[in-house]
């Protein structure tokens, strides 16, 4: 599996370069969600998976900014902590 991600990583470069940047933000999703269901846990290193995990954000980010698709960063942050078995913090 941990091929299959990374062939929809270069496929969403690929979809990038090609001005497709809705359906790179799609392919580069799947891999996050591969991720986040543990899809790759019997392949390649942590440091590996952690790597692929930050250049899929930064591309994700990147298209975002592309499209003009702006996320709030108290959205990114919940996820990311949702995305890492996190509960959210509450101020009080």
């Amino acid at each position: 599996m941990h091929e299959v991600a990374k062939a929809r990583l270069q496929l969403a470069c690929a979809l990038s370069h090609s001005r497709q940047h809705k359906k790179a933000i799609v392919c580069l999703g799947k891999v996050v969600d591969m991720v986040e269901r543990g899809d790759l846990e019997g392949g390649g290193s942590s440091a590996e998976k952690l790597c692929l995990v930050a250049v899929c954000y930064h591309n994700i980010a990147v298209e975002q900014l592309i499209l003009k698709r702006f996320v709030s960063r108290k959205r990114l942050y919940i996820h990311y902590r949702a995305s890492r078995g996190l509960k959210s913090q509450q101020r009080q």
